[in-house]
C-alpha cells in the first residue's frame, strides 16, 4: 500500500507491513498488524493518522467478510467510527 500523494516526503519512502494471525482464547483469531519504516516529523504524524483510520476500516472489513461473507462493493460495509479496534 502506497502512502497517499498528499504526503510527498513519506510517499517516497518504502515501508513493510507484517500481518500476523494468532489463535485467540475462546476459538477466535487475533490479527496483529505492524508497519515498519516509520520516521519522525509532522508529515509522518499526519500519515500515521491517515493510516490509523484506513487500517481500522480495512481490518473491520476483513472481520466482516470472514464472519458474514463477501463484501458488496456497490454498497460496502462501513464500520462505525466508535467501534472497538
Amino acid at each position: 500500500m502506497e502512502r497517499p500523494p498528499q504526503f510527498p516526503g513519506p510517499r517516497k519512502e518504502r515501508a513493510q507491513w507484517v500481518v500476523v494471525f494468532l489463535e485467540a482464547s475462546g476459538g477466535g483469531t487475533l490479527v496483529r498488524l505492524v508497519e515498519l519504516g516509520w520516521k519522525e516529523g509532522e508529515e509522518w504524524e499526519a500519515v500515521y493518522r491517515y493510516f490509523d483510520r484506513a487500517w481500522t476500516t480495512v481490518l473491520a472489513r476483513l472481520a466482516y467478510s470472514i464472519s458474514t461473507g463477501p463484501i458488496d462493493w456497490e454498497n460496502p460495509y462501513r464500520p462505525r467510527a466508535n467501534a472497538p479496534n
